[in-house]
């Protein structure tokens, strides 16, 4: 994926990006000095890491439990696609811990390149799972998006995380971004996402990959993805269409409208 920067506003939206690679399998523990001894198991097409005694290794069934369900509804999403690199998926218990392990700090951080993800989990905190593994999926199953494809990747990513990360649909908050006069046209968010960076970017976003995929089906968000923006797209014009059909619930672009473990 794309080089990008965390999201500070009620909390930290999980930053993914692209990294120099990076193999976790036998380096990792000589570059977290003092780090406990590093366990690992195999679940599905992942290899699971983490430390010996954390909260990741005390809730490492659950994990394990939580990676399958991420990684079936991930796949379905995408046309259950042939994967054929496995993915290595790193659970620390710090933002720092990640930036010494992958170059970033951040609460979860993908790598698609080398098909690594990276999370922090606490004894409070589960990670982004569905977020971080569409990242790694997408780019097995459809490849780099045309650029510019940030827009799109984080796009997919948000509305992969799902139902449970969300008070009202996507579609409905973009609607209030249109009521605050907040919402950019779909070619200047696909342009200009790396400067905007902030949640309303990333919901509006979704929105439009919500509404794509459910009113048009995967095939069109795939073509969407490989071949890009075309002026005119009757797509596109129905989805500010719908936005300005939809109801617009009282919102303030805030992280509060992503909610729940796992989300943020």
């Amino acid at each position: 994926m794309w080089p990008v920067r965390s999201i500070l506003l009620v909390g930290v939206l999980t930053a993914c990006a692209s990294m120099p690679a990076a193999s976790v399998s036998r380096p990792v523990a000589r570059r977290l000095p003092g780090a406990t001894r590093w366990e690992s198991q195999r679940v599905g097409p992942a290899q699971v890491f983490y430390q010996a005694g954390t909260p990741a290794a005390r809730q490492a069934r659950a994990l394990a439990d939580s990676v399958r369900v991420a990684y079936a509804h991930d796949w379905s999403l995408l046309g259950q696609p042939r994967i054929v690199r496995p993915l290595e998926l790193v659970f620390v218990q710090s933002p720092d811990e990640v930036r010494q392990l992958a170059g970033r700090a951040a609460t979860g951080l993908a790598l698609p390149a080398t098909q690594q993800a990276f999370f922090v989990v606490t004894a409070t905190r589960l990670p982004a799972l569905r977020h971080e593994l569409m990242h790694l999926l997408a780019y097995q199953a459809w490849g780099p998006p045309a650029a510019p494809g940030t827009w799109l990747v984080e796009g997919l990513a948000i509305y992969a995380d799902g139902a449970q990360c969300r008070h009202v649909p996507l579609l409905s908050l973009a609607a209030s971004l249109r009521e605050a006069n907040q919402l950019l046209p779909v070619p200047t968010l696909a342009t200009q996402f790396d400067t905007v960076y902030d949640v309303r970017a990333y919901l509006e976003a979704g929105s439009v990959v919500e509404f794509v995929y459910e009113h048009y089906g995967r095939r069109q968000l795939e073509a969407l993805w490989h071949h890009g923006l075309v002026p005119g797209d009757s797509v596109l014009a129905a989805w500010y269409a719908a936005v300005g059909a939809a109801p617009a619930p009282a919102w303030t672009p805030t992280l509060a409208a992503i909610t729940g473990a796992g989300c943020d």
